[in-house]
């Protein structure tokens, strides 16, 4: 179980490299999304069982059930919308608020654990990561309650969401595991190029939506005017 989960990582950041850097919409940016998406399920779910019976570990269960709902949901996002799958929207709503829940409640043993953390996982990095899924989760209660997701807040929505669960895995591979590189790269300026290279192109094209999203939608005190002034019969 423990060498799928990283063979899985492996083609994970391998196919999520390239999705992140393909022009976005394009066949290479779908292919190997779906590659990335199904990578990240075999790395996550498989995480999962290695961090609760294999090598038991509250923290780690957390962030892999974290990073599968996000995978999960910013799948979803470029779906159709919730009423063509709302058990499935419900779902993922409901996994995110027991992620939540359930980090929320480590993260409350880890501050009275000696050092503030269980197993090398810190209290606060579990309150961060149960923060992620609540603000995921009340997203997904926006939607289900039929407000629209369309046009550059759809896309935002799946950016934001897979953009972060790649930038977990590489955080947790090249920063994690980074006493199994060879000595020659074992430094941190070097395995933290891969990390901010993800972490600066996810700042941008999350920042280039919004942006997008106020130019589709704009809101001003004109508009607002005349949005109030009746129109002549």
């Amino acid at each position: 179980m423990l060498w799928i989960h990283i063979a899985g990582g492996l083609a994970a950041l391998l196919a999520g490299f390239v999705a992140l850097y393909a022009r976005k919409g394009g066949e290479r940016h779908r292919g190997w999304g779906r590659v990335f998406g199904y990578a990240m399920f075999v790395m996550t779910l498989s995480g999962v069982v290695v961090a609760s019976v294999l090598r038991p570990n509250p923290g780690n269960v957390l962030v892999a059930g974290v990073t599968f709902y996000l995978v999960a949901s910013g799948w979803l996002a470029v779906r159709p919308g919730p009423n063509a799958a709302p058990k499935r929207h419900a779902a993922l709503c409901g996994f995110g608020f027991i992620a939540s829940v359930y980090g929320l409640g480590v993260a409350a043993v880890a501050f009275q654990a000696p050092g503030m953390a269980i197993k090398g996982i810190p209290a606060v990095g579990m309150v961060i990561f149960s923060l992620i899924a609540l603000l995921g989760a009340a997203s997904d209660i926006r939607v289900l309650r039929g407000h629209p997701v369309t046009g550059s807040s759809r896309l935002l929505r799946h950016l934001w969401r897979m953009g972060l669960a790649l930038w977990i895995a590489a955080v947790s591979f090249f920063l994690g595991q980074a006493d199994e590189f060879p000595e020659a790269v074992r430094h941190l300026a070097v395995l933290s190029i891969p990390v901010l290279l993800v972490t600066g192109t996810l700042i941008y094209w999350v920042a280039r939506q919004l942006l997008a999203g106020r130019r589709a939608n704009p809101v001003g005190l004109k508009g607002m005017a005349a949005a109030s002034v009746p129109a002549r019969q």
